[in-house]
């Protein structure tokens, strides 16, 4: 999918703040979650050399499919099968040994609502988003209590489901999260 010359400056700007401040020395990834849209791109330099931008973001995704807060079952289920049929469209993008990166306020907020202590660096693992997820799917089915603590309304639960789809099918054991002034301040929420 095409997008602006804009979103591609601002997004290798988010990317660079991020690969400078994780200095690591294996490929980089970053998932940015827009409002409309997500964007999934690597690279090993300072630079990206791949990327992909996919029609799901948090805003887009919560009105397609989430009528209630939080989400019916079903509803959860369609929103799942949407996100993965896009998530699928990034598994040519090279991801061996790529540390997965986001700046996302939401993501930072469900680190704290697992258990990761803040301020600074998390690292939140497949097993805990999974965690998160399964607490959602609690909610789903009307069990309201399993959401206490976590990011309340229906935006923040297409952040955690575009997550854990990116995460199980793209092959991520784990996301680093890092706060969202070290990457370019602002431009979470003006990005698309």
């Amino acid at each position: 999918m095409p997008h602006s010359s804009l979103f591609d400056a601002a997004l290798g700007k988010q990317y660079s703040a991020l690969r400078a401040h994780l200095s690591a020395p294996e490929r980089v990834t970053l998932l940015h979650i827009g409002e409309q849209s997500s964007a999934i791109l690597s690279g090993h330099d300072d630079r990206t050399d791949v990327g992909v931008t996919l029609a799901i973001g948090a805003r887009r995704t919560a009105q397609a499919f989430f009528r209630h807060d939080p989400p019916t079952a079903l509803e959860l289920e369609n929103a799942i099968a949407e996100v993965e049929d896009h998530v699928m469209r990034a598994r040519s993008l090279p991801h061996d040994g790529a540390v997965l990166a986001s700046s996302h306020p939401t993501l930072l907020a469900l680190a704290r609502a697992a258990g990761l202590p803040g301020p600074g660096d998390r690292v939140l693992t497949l097993e805990a988003v999974e965690a998160l997820f399964q607490r959602l799917a609690a909610a789903a089915l009307g069990q309201t209590s399993a959401l206490n603590g976590m990011p309340a309304g229906a935006e923040a639960a297409a952040v955690l489901l575009i997550v854990r789809e990116v995460m199980q099918h793209l092959g991520y054991s784990a996301i680093t999260l890092v706060d969202s002034h070290i990457a370019t301040p602002g431009l979470l929420s003006s990005a698309p």
